[in-house]
């Protein structure tokens, strides 16, 4: 990468999961602002101490701190992944898994998975790279 990725800030996190909540239900708040604010450098961290500058590594990262670190009361997974879908889009990447299963959308049951520890975050990775592509300008 030839420059530093663009970030999201708490606040950015904050309108997401309150979007989330908003759009698809669940109970409001944080649980922990400590533990949003440690999911949301997590990112950060990879890049300036990993050296890890590969966007859909370090999206990855933003979705699966979010969702383990639970800093909102609910919604953690679903603020996650759309965190991450964000973080793409912000630097110029998309994301465009399937969303064939109404119930079980395919990212969804895929951060599940990464969650219960049936999927490592590189594999995660493997299975993602199929479906992300540049945005055309």
């Amino acid at each position: 990468m030839e420059s530093e990725p663009f970030w999201l800030t708490i606040e950015d996190v904050r309108e997401i999961h309150d979007d989330q909540i908003h759009s698809f239900g669940g109970l409001a708040g944080v649980k922990d602002e400590g533990l949003v604010e440690s999911a949301v450098a997590a990112p950060v961290n990879l890049y300036h101490y990993k050296g890890v500058d590969d966007v859909l590594a370090l999206g990855i990262r933003l979705c699966m701190a979010i969702a383990r670190d639970h800093g909102y009361v609910d919604g953690n997974k679903r603020t996650g992944a759309a965190a991450m879908l964000e973080f793409f889009v912000l630097n110029g990447y998309w994301l465009g898994v399937p969303d064939d299963n109404e119930t079980h959308p395919l990212l969804g049951t895929l951060v599940v998975q990464t969650l219960l520890d049936e999927l490592d975050e590189s594999q995660l990775y493997d299975i993602l790279i199929a479906y992300f592509r540049p945005l055309v300008p």
